[in-house]
């Protein structure tokens, strides 16, 4: 495709229209309007740019929380133990990553099909300082 991606508009197409509405786990398979573009005209060596505008689509959007508690318990004089739990993505949220931006196939034009961040990771660690 061409420098965006996208290819070429059809003509009475504005590309705000291309832009669905919901939640991204509703729209794995159609991320957006994928009927609004149509292959960019061949030009010079067969790479055409389109008219679709840059970055007019935005991808699905990212939130990740992360927390860790930490516990110190003092033994001795100058002696301690640290329990520490770290919880990566604490929510267990799906981060979505960009949906196929490629007119020439089909199958995966506009599909979500890869997420971007590891599911929920619990780490435990026990450490004695002296």
């Amino acid at each position: 495709m061409g420098a965006n991606g996208y290819g070429q508009l059809l003509p009475a197409a504005d590309p705000a229209a291309a832009e669905l509405s919901g939640r991204t786990q509703d729209r794995l398979n159609a991320y957006f309007d994928t009927t609004k573009f149509t292959a960019p005209p061949q030009i010079g060596n067969g790479t055409g740019f389109g008219n679709a505008p840059r970055n007019f689509l935005r991808g699905p959007g990212q939130v990740n929380f992360d927390m860790a508690l930490v516990k110190r318990f003092s033994l001795a004089a100058a002696h301690d133990l640290e329990f520490r739990s770290e919880f990566f993505n604490i929510f267990n949220t799906p981060q979505f990553g960009l949906p196929g931006n490629a007119a020439s196939t089909p199958s995966t034009f506009g599909v979500v099909s890869t997420t971007v961040v590891s599911p929920r990771i619990v780490q435990l660690a026990l450490r004695y300082r002296f």
